[in-house]
């Protein structure tokens, strides 16, 4: 009788063990495929914080009044590139990510801001170097979208499979407690292709 419960209990201890193996390797699995969706997302923002300096010079040659607007881009820039180089192996679920989200919802309003200056401002508007590097900017925040919306997916799928049974379990014995941050689409876009 002891013996029968001690080989169901050393049974029922290999099978804990072996689901514990295979959802650290399947976490690891989808850890690896989310942060390979976030090197897309960060490709296409380095692509927008590179097309910045462009823009500013260009824009400061024709304006020259509104520099102050240009001066806040090109703040803004710099802090959010500061904050994404913070994010290191686990963008969904990092302090770094949290603060990278501020300073890129604050970029990204001067972004807007400065799309309103050149809309409203007739030398801007029209100027064929701006046109140019406007429509550069429209597929640069096209490619952005679309990343970000793929890295929302590889992030959503994480967080379901982590609150799934049994592998609710796993996460909770392999220290996986966090949720994977979604990025907020709405906020990340600051031309939008219908305002073009």
């Amino acid at each position: 009788m002891w013996v029968l419960m001690l080989v169901l209990m050393l049974i029922l201890m290999l099978i804990l063990v072996g689901l514990l193996v295979l959802g650290s390797q399947r976490f690891r699995r989808l850890q690896a495929q989310n942060h390979a969706v976030w090197l897309q997302v960060e490709a296409q923002l380095y692509r927008r914080y590179d097309w910045v300096p462009l823009w500013v010079q260009t824009a400061k040659c024709i304006l020259k009044k509104e520099l102050s607007a240009l001066k806040a881009v090109i703040e803004a820039r710099q802090a959010a590139q500061r904050a994404l180089k913070n994010i290191k192996q686990q963008p969904e679920h990092s302090r770094a990510m949290q603060e990278w989200l501020r300073a890129e919802a604050h970029f990204t309003q001067c972004l807007r801001d400065l799309r309103t200056l050149v809309q409203t401002t007739p030398e801007l508007r029209n100027h064929p170097d701006l046109l140019a590097l406007r429509a550069d900017l429209l597929l640069i925040e096209q490619d952005l979208s679309l990343s970000c919306q793929q890295y929302n997916h590889s992030a959503g799928f994480y967080n379901q499979y982590k609150h799934g049974f049994p592998s609710n379990v796993a996460a909770l014995a392999l220290g996986h407690t966090q949720d994977a941050l979604l990025l907020p689409l709405e906020a990340t876009i600051a031309f939008e292709p219908r305002s073009a």
